[in-house]
């Protein structure tokens, strides 16, 4: 179909393009859809509107916005089902929202090319968050540089809306906008990277999110205390002193390339040196040999 002109449409769906636009020639496809895919949304259905279809799909290869009036029936619009949209890239279904034009059409602003839906859903489970720091679980208190990179994985098992607008961050217990960050993932789990600059007096993250069903996480408060330059917070181990093993805790400020511990006995003597691998995976002082010359 050539676009030369400002409404085009097919049966009960038209679409109304602004002048200006379009400034060349270019293919929109109408298709009315029969079959509706859910592929990961077990709790998801298609609610029945319409005697032959089920969905609208456009396609057309262009960023800017234009309008779908969609024309579904009176008893439909007063029924105030829920609208979706089908994500690629997340292979998720997220509701949108919609205009009542007339009491039987309905208005919706879309971009490129787009599935539409009406779905219903029994979800009434929160989606889950963890955090981790340079790939170690958040505790409390972490130690942290100004310009950390916190990592937050978000599980649903029908899906997360990973729109910016459905996503909350707050520091201090002030919520905050445009905060720098990388979202990636498919289906039920987003990876959230986020790259805030603190001070000395920011001491708490937190993070809100909502699944594709519209219910809300529980707040994940994060605290911290902010560092501005690299150090090595010995907690000491326990029990100390030992004979066969211990157990070592210790914090840094930031992720370093290289890190090693020197354990010694208590005549000075040392017993074992423990390099990045071992540090990281965990390492048993009390094998025969272990000892280093």
């Amino acid at each position: 179909m050539l676009i030369t002109f400002s409404i085009i449409g097919i049966n009960n769906v038209e679409i109304d393009i602004l002048a200006g636009l379009v400034t060349e020639p270019s293919i929109l496809q109408i298709l009315l859809l029969s079959d509706v895919i859910i592929p990961s949304q077990p709790d998801f259905e298609v609610t029945q509107i319409m005697n032959n279809y089920n969905g609208i799909s456009i396609i057309w290869d262009t960023s800017s916005d234009y309008e779908i009036n969609w024309t579904i029936g009176k008893s439909a619009v007063q029924s105030n089902n829920k609208l979706y949209r089908y994500f690629e890239e997340f292979r998720t279904w997220l509701p949108v929202t919609y205009t009542e034009v007339s009491d039987s059409t309905i208005s919706i602003v879309s971009s490129g090319s787009a599935k539409f839906s009406f779905l219903e859903n029994t979800d009434v489970e929160k989606p889950i968050i963890i955090a981790t720091i340079n790939d170690q679980q958040f505790l409390r208190n972490n130690y942290l540089n100004s310009n950390p990179s916190i990592q937050f994985t978000v599980y649903d098992k029908n899906g997360i809306d990973y729109r910016t607008d459905s996503i909350y961050f707050w520091i201090n217990n002030n919520i905050v906008k445009n905060l720098p960050s990388e979202i990636s993932g498919r289906g039920n789990t987003i990876n959230i990277t986020v790259n805030p600059t603190f001070t000395n007096f920011d001491s708490t993250l937190a993070l809100l999110a909502q699944d594709a069903a519209g219910n809300s996480s529980d707040t994940l408060h994060l605290s911290y205390i902010v560092s501005e330059k690299l150090d090595l917070i010995d907690y000491g181990n326990y029990p100390n002193p030992f004979a066969e093993s211990t157990i070592f805790v210790y914090d840094l400020t930031d992720a370093v390339e290289k890190l090693t511990i020197i354990i010694y006995s208590v005549e000075g003597r040392k017993i074992r040196q423990l390099d990045n691998d071992d540090v990281v995976s965990g390492a048993n002082i009390s094998l025969v040999g272990y000892h280093d010359t």
